[in-house]
């Protein structure tokens, strides 16, 4: 499903522009999931693992061409429907429902769906698009980085020390994710038009249980320590973070003072069978000083190892 906006003419997928992603099957052996009767409720006929492979590759192209939060897949069965919400740690699967007899849950979720804000249907609302006089910095300021095909350009809002937010265009990505789950980290020389300043942008959605990357430079920059990128500022995306990790009972020995976990949702909407918890991941973003280039561009063996030693140091 896309905007009305989108001309699907001559291209009909453009994963880059997808809002939602409907999927049909009419031979029901073809459904990924089984609802009851079996411990895991992951279905393990060809058929089914193929299914689930197919909704995990349309994830992943959404993820990785689109700046998303989360997103939504609605599947169809033969006579039965699902509805699947995605994020970076993993999928939360509904119950298959009979949308002939109940036609109800679908006819609610279409008509909620068409009338969400982009937010709503998981777009990260501190990316936006750059305006015509933006986009025309960025090509002159950024031309050494830019891309070898027509890629949009994007204006990240980045929390800044003070408290205010700060504004950086950016245009190619030096690193980025194929995967649905994990860090997905994107890296991008940017450029904020406000001070004229180049630098660096790091985006990623962190593990709960591990400390900011921002804090760790800033006590780095604290304590002197040398060959370190200068911190100038980013941190957590306040509120955003994964959810499907909430759908997942933590164990007991995880809920303590030192080791705080958010509250978990009951326990029967645990179906897959695993007793791992599943991490929980916040959207970590933040702004150095330094545009680094790729390890294999060195000049010569002593650039090389000077770098090695340099990282040692």
């Amino acid at each position: 499903m896309y905007a009305d906006t989108v001309d699907t003419v001559e291209k009909r997928t453009q994963f880059d522009k997808v809002e939602l992603n409907i999927e049909f099957k009419r031979d029901p052996l073809h459904d990924p999931f089984v609802d009851s009767g079996v411990p895991n409720f992951e279905a393990q006929s060809q058929n089914s693992r193929d299914t689930r492979s197919q909704l995990t590759h349309y994830t992943t192209e959404i993820f990785s061409r689109q700046h998303r939060l989360f997103t939504f897949t609605l599947f169809i069965c033969h006579e039965q429907a699902r509805f699947i919400r995605w994020d970076r740690a993993g999928a939360i699967v509904s119950a298959a429902f009979n949308f002939h007899q109940d036609p109800r849950p679908l006819v609610e979720f279409l008509w909620r769906f068409s009338h969400s804000t982009p937010s709503e249907r998981g777009h990260d609302p501190n990316v936006r698009a750059a305006t015509h006089e933006e986009a025309n910095i960025a090509r002159e300021k950024l031309k050494e980085w830019a891309p070898k095909k027509e890629t949009p350009i994007v204006v990240f809002t980045v929390p800044g020390k003070d408290g205010e937010n700060r504004e950086f265009v950016a245009w190619k990505s030096m690193k980025s994710p194929y995967s649905t789950i994990g860090r997905c980290t994107r890296a991008y020389p940017a450029y904020e038009i406000a001070t004229s300043q180049y630098c660096f942008l790091k985006d990623g959605w962190r593990a709960h249980e591990l400390d900011p990357e921002a804090t760790i430079l800033q006590e780095l920059a604290e304590k002197k320590v040398e060959n370190v990128p200068i911190f100038v500022c980013g941190g957590d995306v306040e509120t955003e973070a994964t959810m499907t990790d909430l759908y997942v009972p933590a164990p007991d020995s995880t809920q303590s003072d030192t080791n705080p976990y958010p509250p978990r949702r009951e326990s029967k909407w645990k179906k897959a069978g695993t007793k791992k918890r599943i991490t929980r991941r916040i959207h970590h973003r933040f702004i150095v000083n330094t545009i680094g280039k790729p390890l294999n561009t060195f000049r010569d063996s002593k650039q090389l190892l000077q770098v090695v030693y340099d990282a040692f140091k």
